[in-house]
This record gives structure tokens, C-alpha cells and sequence, in this order.
């Protein structure tokens, strides 16, 4: 259901706004949006160091992209 949801947002921003690219990023550990975003066509592209600030702390982040023609169908 949540990457359905991903992939429908996603669909709306390339379709309705004209996004080129679109980026996803979470806190190193949070498997669970890491595959929903796999599974919706992003890229995973790497770490960010102390990049996103959570619970009063800095974390390091995973981050990935997503072309327009990459977007995958969920049916």
C-alpha cells in the first residue's frame, strides 16, 4: 500500500508538475522506506553524513533519485 501511494505522488509530480527528477531520502537504518522506495524505481545513490536531523540529533541519511521513465507500475 505505501508504495503504491509513493508511486501515484510520484506519477502526479512528473505528469502534473513537470519534475525532471524527484529525491527520496531516510535515516540510515529505516529499511522499511528504503524498500518501499526500491520497489517504486528509485536509485539508491549513497550516504549523507549528519545530513538529517531527527530526535533533537544529527543522523547520517541514505539517499536515492527517481527519473520519470524509471517509475515503476504497481498494480
Amino acid at each position: 500500500m505505501a508504495t503504491e501511494a509513493v508511486t501515484r505522488v510520484c506519477r502526479w509530480g512528473f505528469d502534473n508538475l513537470g519534475l525532471p527528477i524527484i529525491t527520496w531520502s531516510a535515516n540510515v537504518g529505516n529499511e522499511a522506506s528504503r524498500v518501499v522506495a526500491v520497489k517504486a524505481g528509485f536509485q539508491m545513490e549513497g550516504t549523507l553524513r549528519l545530513r538529517s536531523m531527527s530526535q533533537g540529533a544529527l543522523r547520517d541519511c541514505w539517499v536515492g533519485s527517481l527519473l520519470p521513465h524509471e517509475l515503476r507500475d504497481i498494480p
